[in-house]
């Protein structure tokens, strides 16, 4: 009785397989390494988005003032401590002071009411009180904003 003895290699369909497999991998991280700067300007706008809605959330939960002031690639949170003084959150891991990623700047910030005064930033009270304001980001030729409404809602739009 002899028994057919079959060869250790690889099958055709077994390395197509593989192959195929590998050029799905590859594709999809080439995907994620050409975000344009669209995608930054975008995505860092959600980001900034999330954070004042923290901000905003933690005023109303701690009963304190919270603040952001920004600079062209900078931003900062601040909170008025117990002496009327404000103070930058920097034990604050969710609200510490942040730098734009490179090639982001914040083009303008726009608070309803303040005119020249927007440079002091958006106060966020316990009450959950909130001015209108807009935060424009930009990338290249990619512009994004954070739009903040007297309602609460803080949102992350494109600039058209």
């Amino acid at each position: 009785m002899m028994r057919a003895r079959r060869s250790g290699g690889f099958t055709l369909i077994e390395i197509l397989v593989v192959v195929a497999i590998i050029a799905v991998i590859v594709s999809l991280a080439g995907v994620q390494l050409m975000r344009g700067p669209g995608d930054l300007v975008r995505e860092e706008s959600e980001h900034l988005a999330l954070l004042l809605r923290a901000a905003r959330e933690e005023a109303i939960l701690q009963g304190r003032v919270f603040a952001f002031g920004a600079g062209r690639e900078s931003y900062r949170f601040l909170r008025l401590e117990r002496n009327g003084r404000l103070k930058v959150a920097s034990g604050d891991e969710l609200l510490r002071p942040q730098r734009m990623p490179p090639g982001i700047v914040i083009e303008a910030l726009q608070i309803e009411g303040a005119g020249e005064a927007a440079q002091d930033g958006v106060v966020f009270l316990p009450s959950g009180e909130l001015p209108a304001f807009r935060i424009v980001l930009k990338s290249g030729g990619a512009r994004w904003s954070v739009v903040g409404t007297p309602d609460g809602t803080i949102r992350a739009q494109a600039v058209s």
